[in-house]
């Protein structure tokens, strides 16, 4: 019987409008709560998306620092494997120069004038190498005008991505 009372008791309670009314705004203030939470942890994992995506920017940008540097680096040895008369290794050495150039060149955004001059350089440097390597006579005033015009060129595009890459950290 106590818990029949019981039973009625809250029945009556909860269908009281005072008690309706106090449970409503309590779910509102509740629902605003939640809402300012959720906002809060969207603004929080926005700002991390742009942290990550600067993070990603900023290596990016070393590596290829790092990369053209390695480039020049690399094609200085060339010329030493050239004025040492060892074309083989020159050209050996050169064949992975080419393909990181050819990826430089073929970027978005990378002028077609520019583009275009460094395939030409390049063809030049290998039927050049190749000539000297099958030992054949090859030109070597114009092998090393064009290792070094192509050189200044990577040395730009490293002094470049360098100021890019100051300018990020900033």
């Amino acid at each position: 019987m106590d818990l029949q009372k019981l039973v009625a008791d809250i029945g009556a309670v909860m269908l009281d409008a005072d008690t309706l009314g106090w449970l409503a705004w309590g779910g509102t203030a509740l629902t605003l709560l939640g809402l300012s939470i959720t906002f809060a942890q969207a603004a929080k994992a926005s700002s991390a998306a742009k942290a990550a995506s600067d993070a990603v920017r900023r290596l990016s940008l070393s590596v290829e620092t790092a990369n053209l540097a390695y480039s020049s680096a690399q094609m200085n040895v060339v010329v030493v494997a050239i004025q040492a008369g060892q074309f083989g290794v020159a050209q050996a050495l050169f064949s992975t120069l080419k393909r990181a150039f050819r990826l430089k060149i073929h970027e978005t955004g990378f002028p077609e004038e520019e583009r275009s001059q460094v395939e030409r350089i390049i063809a030049l440097i290998d039927n050049q190498l190749l000539a000297g390597s099958a030992g054949q006579p090859h030109n070597g005033t114009k092998l090393y005008r064009a290792m070094d015009g192509l050189l200044a060129m990577v040395t730009r595009w490293e002094s470049r991505a360098a100021s890019k890459h100051n300018e990020v950290i900033k």
